[in-house]
């Protein structure tokens, strides 16, 4: 955990109105109920997006908050608040800022100065929708309009975003832990949400009881699933309402073709049967006879010397 500041509060910045200050922290949420929370929010705010960037959307706010911990005034990536977004009736909320090794209050070195000021979005939904405006713009020009491009393609994206600045120079220098653990965070999200969804205790790991309740709801449906994790997300869209108006959608099953390459690999097994009859070819096996039509000259032949001897 980074150090933070230890000094009493500094005076408010001018810009900031002092009676829009939000002092309250959110209600508790459980682990599973933070994530199925981003998870339906997103769908509200991005219904255009594809599964796998909702997945990853939710991933980089479960890393931003940590799992939800720190999601105050909703707002799940440490959004701060300035001149630009502040104003008279605009919501706000303060705390101690990171400390950076060897900071003093005339040089931060790098970090936060003592006390950081933040925006307050009025819902998760609010939050994603301002998070992928200014991030993963549809269109426009900026330091977030490659990264835009690539998410709203179905590309990958956050190596741009990375790269844009987003995470910092030192993540930037090093980004590919931060793709890792937001791929990793992003199938347990999806693997949170498949659970919901058959059935049984959201816990983020698919394990017996999954499979069970995998199979259960599979049945109730005329579906003979295997239990998997991959079975189900075959079936499912990220979001029920798009089950049957958008099948194509459901990219994420694009990993069953890899399941199912050993079917491929038994077509190529029965090949062999094709080259049975190259073995048991007529054609060939009457060769061998005309083989033995010679060899019953060469019979012959000693037939005939004999004869010759005689006459001698």
């Amino acid at each position: 955990m980074p150090m933070k500041w230890d000094i009493p509060p500094t005076p408010l910045p001018f810009w900031l109105d002092e009676h829009a200050e939000l002092r309250a922290d959110p209600e508790p949420l459980t682990k599973a109920e933070f994530v199925l929370k981003c998870v339906d929010e997103i769908h509200r705010a991005l219904p255009d997006a594809g599964p796998l960037q909702r997945f990853q959307v939710a991933a980089n706010a479960i890393v931003e908050t940590g799992w939800g911990r720190h999601r105050k005034g909703n707002n799940l990536g440490g959004w701060k608040i300035n001149k630009r977004t502040a104003g008279t009736g605009v919501a706000w909320f303060r705390a101690r800022g990171n400390k950076a090794e060897g900071a003093t209050l005339d040089d931060y070195k790098g970090g936060d100065p003592p006390w950081c000021y933040y925006r307050v979005f009025d819902s998760f939904a609010a939050y994603f929708t301002a998070w992928v405006n200014a991030f993963v713009p549809k269109a426009g020009a900026g330091r977030y309009a490659k990264c835009g491009k690539q998410f709203w393609a179905g590309e990958p994206w956050f190596d741009d975003l990375i790269e844009a600045g987003y995470k910092g120079e030192n993540t930037k220098a090093h980004p590919w832990k931060s793709i890792d653990d937001l791929n990793e965070i992003a199938e347990e999200v999806a693997t949170y949400w498949a659970q919901r969804e058959v059935g049984t205790q959201p816990d983020g790991a698919w394990g017996k009881l999954s499979r069970e309740a995998a199979v259960a709801w599979g049945a109730a449906k005329g579906l003979q699933l295997n239990g998997s994790f991959d079975s189900v997300m075959h079936v499912l869209s990220p979001w029920p309402a798009h089950v049957e108006t958008k099948p194509v959608e459901v990219k994420v099953p694009e990993t069953k073709p890899v399941e199912t390459k050993p079917v491929e690999t038994k077509l190529v097994e029965t090949k062999l049967v094709e080259t049975k009859p190259v073995e048991t070819k007529p054609v060939e096996v009457k060769a061998p006879e005309s083989k033995q039509a010679e060899a019953k000259k060469p019979a012959e032949k000693p037939a005939e010397k004999p004869a010759e001897t005689k006459s001698a």
